[in-house]
């Protein structure tokens, strides 16, 4: 509701904790048993939807078998309905374009085709106008296959895939988004952080050194991105603890970049001129 008070045009909603990732651990028999708990109205609905039909998209097939969709309406259920709680309460009806982003990922991998599909088409069918959905680049980057029948599904339902850590994981987001027809977005703050930290351990070699024993970081040696190595990873992924106000270090940090707001200011340049020209 803030968010919408001061007039932002694009709001990220991270669902994944609706996900009853449960279901995944039942058998056959405990699954038929649970979804025979539903009304058999939505049943015969959710019967004639997914499993008389086979469904295009771009150049693969997604089928549906009786188990595989009584599991996703398990699962994905109760988040579905959450997500068309919130867009029909403080989303539809607002006086601007919303740009609505949705993340709904489970926590060890890639949902599977069916999964997304589901998803996808559950909220289309309900008015649920998404502009993107958000994948880890480092799940999809282990998963380049799976990235590919994602960017597939996305095209179909008219969204974007939105890769978020982008800049630490995809090695080449040129061939990455030319896969994927253009239609992705790149997410790279990571890039400004590890510029920020280039600048810091010029500044102040010190700082530097404390933060890499409070946190049990690797040397900030020969960092890169597009993608990152892993000492680039830890550092990016340290971002949080490290602006902790119980750390210490966010102040001090601010000090070194204010010194060198010139210096800064080139190392950002430089970083996404790179992404650009990778592109």
């Amino acid at each position: 509701v803030k968010a919408l008070l001061y007039g932002y045009s694009m709001i990220g909603f991270d669902c994944s904790d609706k996900i009853d990732t449960k279901i995944e651990s039942m058998s056959a028999d405990e699954v038929a048993a649970k979804y025979n708990e539903l009304p058999e109205e939505f049943r015969e609905a959710m019967k004639g939807s997914y499993l008389e039909a086979n469904f295009k998209a771009g150049g693969m097939v997604v089928h549906f078998e009786p188990e595989v969709l009584q599991r996703i309406v398990l699962e994905f259920g109760e988040a579905i309905m959450h997500i068309q709680y919130i867009y029909n309460t403080y989303l539809k009806n607002t006086p601007w374009e919303i740009d609505f982003e949705l993340k709904l990922a489970k926590p060890d991998k890639l949902m599977t085709p069916q999964e997304l599909y589901f998803i996808s088409n559950e909220l289309q069918r309900n008015g649920i106008k998404m502009a993107s959905m958000e994948l880890d680049a480092e799940k999809a980057a282990a998963d380049e296959e799976g990235m590919h029948v994602y960017g597939e599904i996305a095209a179909t339902f008219g969204y974007r895939l939105s890769l978020f850590n982008a800049d630490l994981y995809i090695s080449d987001i040129g061939s990455t988004a030319k896969a994927l027809k253009g239609q992705v977005c790149f997410k790279a703050g990571n890039a400004l952080w590890l510029a920020a930290l280039k600048v810091v351990k010029a500044g102040d070699a010190q700082l530097m050194e404390d933060m890499q024993k409070f946190a049990g970081l690797p040397d900030f040696d020969g960092l890169k991105i597009l993608p990152a190595g892993e000492a680039g990873c830890a550092w990016a992924k340290a971002y949080s603890k490290l602006l902790t106000p119980e750390a210490g270090f966010a102040a001090k940090i601010k000090d070194v970049l204010a010194a060198n707001a010139d210096t800064y200011a080139e190392e950002v340049e430089n970083t996404a001129a790179a992404m650009l020209k990778a592109l």
